[in-house]
């Protein structure tokens, strides 16, 4: 996370967000986030994993949704993210 902040090259390292439009998730490579629209805070991705690789990306996609309907007995990811960012179980 510091190397993505900082703007350090990530060339096989993949970002989990959560999407900003009606789908779950969305599957970013590193180098996006160094475009000048991600550099204002409000058009930054809400990161949820980082993974090394697309096909790693891809199997932590899939753990996150299992996980969250394991939880919850729903796919509400946003829901599920901002309930433990406001400290609900």
């Amino acid at each position: 996370m510091w190397k993505l902040r900082t703007g350090r090259p990530q060339p096989m390292i993949y970002v989990i967000s959560l999407a900003k439009n009606n789908d779950l998730l969305e599957i970013y490579h590193s180098g996006m986030l160094k475009q000048k629209y991600y550099k204002k805070k409000r058009n930054m991705p809400y990161i949820v994993g980082l993974a090394a690789g697309y096909g790693q990306a891809v199997s932590l996609v899939t753990d996150i949704l299992e996980d969250v309907f394991q939880m919850t007995g729903g796919y509400d990811v946003k829901g599920f993210f901002q309930g433990k960012q406001s400290g609900k179980p």
